[in-house]
């Protein structure tokens, strides 16, 4: 289904071109999960593909579906409707978050204080609103915040770590990085340290593990550890992106490459900057201007542009000659 527009009017049409749903809305979303957010009379709620109102528009503002639930927002308040269109979550809060793991973050302002706790999805505060700040349930448990310190609570909202940490990221792959006495270390889920507390963070925001790696900084250089803190990349990088189609771009020296998951070196060291993989290739620059590279480091796009970025669904959007524009994957310009 496409977004098609009529004076001041937004419907929808098919791939065949053929108006499926007339323009009749002040605004529309792209559909997601088989229904879309509509705008009429400045009010907000959600069609299907048939053009069937299922959540009435009636609300100030919608968030997207997550967990088979969307925050709307009344008067104010926020709360939650099913995708039957049905409000379970009553619009009486401050502020949510989306449903992870069956479970919501919702807030009230309490005086000249914020108190957060967690909803179901039929509504219930199953953990009550007494924390100062608390993020998603990730891996089954939740990061909360109260008295100055951070620790996690399981989803009956007993606390299984205590709150001791200065700073901490959600757990992923069973470990949590966290910062005592201004250095970074991590945890496991019985509140043992699996990796010493030595490394420092950076302006980057890297807490969580992927594919049984994570970034690390010490002493102003950056690598990859691995779940056991073994050092599979060299921390001697000055900057260093995500690893992206296997390869993570690196700066050493001043100029950018790329490396490998074991820190073998598979495009060498020579661009002024160098974007992640994306479709195949990645964005470099040399010499001050623009092109692309593939996996093997052979420049298939030429450098001529003052400005590209990643391949998106074919295309790339690049400047050239003062004109923005988009090229494809051969190179093949459109201004």
């Amino acid at each position: 289904m496409g977004r098609v527009r009529k004076g001041e009017k937004w419907g929808f049409i098919n791939k065949s071109g053929r108006l499926i749903i007339p323009p009749r809305y002040e605004r529309v979303n792209d559909f997601k999960g088989g229904l879309a957010m509509v705008e009429s009379n400045s009010k907000w709620g959600f069609i299907s593909k048939t053009g069937k109102v299922v959540v009435p528009i009636v609300y100030d503002f919608v968030y997207d579906f997550s967990g088979g639930m969307a925050a709307v927002g009344k008067g104010g308040k926020v709360g939650f409707v099913n995708k039957a269109g049905k409000l379970v979550v009553p619009t009486k809060y401050d502020g949510t978050s989306s449903f992870n793991d069956g479970l919501a973050a919702v807030g009230k302002i309490m005086g000249d204080q914020a108190k957060m706790g967690f909803v179901n999805k039929k509504g219930q505060e199953v953990i009550p609103l007494k924390y100062e700040n608390v993020n998603d349930f990730s891996e089954g448990l939740a990061l909360v915040y109260q008295g100055g310190k951070w620790g996690y609570i399981n989803k009956q909202g007993r606390i299984v770590i205590p709150m001791q940490f200065e700073l901490a990221y959600d757990f992923s792959e069973g470990l949590a990085k966290v910062n005592k006495t201004g250095k970074w270390g991590f945890i496991n889920k019985k509140n043992r340290e699996v990796i010493p507390f030595k490394y420092d963070e950076s302006s980057h925001s890297y807490g969580t593990f992927k594919d049984g790696l994570i970034r690390v900084r010490l002493n102003g250089r950056e690598g990859w550890i691995d779940r056991r803190g073994r050092e599979l990349v060299a921390l001697k990088y000055r900057d260093a992106n995500d690893f992206s189609e296997e390869l993570a771009a690196v700066n050493f020296n001043g100029k950018w490459g790329y490396v490998n998951k074991v820190g073998r070196l598979r495009i060498p060291m020579k661009y002024d900057k160098a974007q992640d993989f994306s479709e195949g290739l990645a964005a470099v620059q040399y010499r001050g201007k623009w092109g692309f590279v593939n996996h093997r480091g052979k420049v298939v796009i030429p450098f001529k542009y003052s400005k590209a970025d990643s391949f998106k669904e074919g295309v790339a959007k690049i400047k050239f000659g003062g004109k923005d524009g988009f090229i494809d994957r051969k190179g093949k310009q459109y201004f």
